[in-house]
């Protein structure tokens, strides 16, 4: 699960919460998953919320920017 990525790149790595979520960004963007920037916004905002973390500002500005598309 990628909450639980999340937690072992932030202690592994001891990154800020904030650094960690945008890692998971780029890698749902460069994955060949065949996500928009709206659904991987959206997977980022999701799981800053299920962690209890601040959203990145640049996923949150890229959601709500597109979120009339």
């Amino acid at each position: 699960m990628l909450t639980e990525q999340a937690h072992v790149l932030k202690f592994k790595e001891d990154l800020p919460e904030a650094e960690v979520l945008l890692r998971c960004h780029r890698g749902l963007l460069d994955d060949a998953l065949d996500l928009t920037d709206k659904e991987s916004a959206w997977i980022i905002l999701r799981l800053a919320e299920l962690l209890e973390w601040n959203p990145p500002e640049d996923v949150s500005a890229t959601f709500c920017h597109t979120s009339n598309d």
